[in-house]
């Protein structure tokens, strides 16, 4: 859905003791009206065309994410990029494991 994108990096680190897990592209970026909704499952066809422009889209994708990390006490976010493109992230608690 990223417009123009030539590259998607997928990236996991370690912070603290929470795991970070990051999508990135190099594409159209995000609409700033849309940030807040992307999460909502709801996709409003008479205003909100998705971002590669079909329309095939619900948008539900993202909020099925959105709800099974947040389950599991995470974090979900997406932000566009100052370099071009969009972000997407989720941040879970690093289980510990008694030896």
């Amino acid at each position: 859905h990223a417009k123009g994108m030539t590259k998607l990096e997928v990236s996991v680190r370690m912070e603290e003791n929470k795991a970070v897990f990051e999508i990135a592209d190099d594409g159209c970026g995000i609409p700033e009206e849309r940030l807040p909704q992307l999460f909502t499952g709801y996709l409003d066809r008479d205003t909100n065309v998705p971002m590669d422009g079909s329309r095939h889209n619900m948008g539900i994708g993202l909020s099925v994410c959105f709800t099974i990390i947040k389950a599991h006490g995470g974090t979900f976010y997406a932000k566009n990029r100052a370099e071009g493109g969009a972000l997407f992230g989720f941040i879970l608690d690093m289980e510990e494991v008694d030896e």
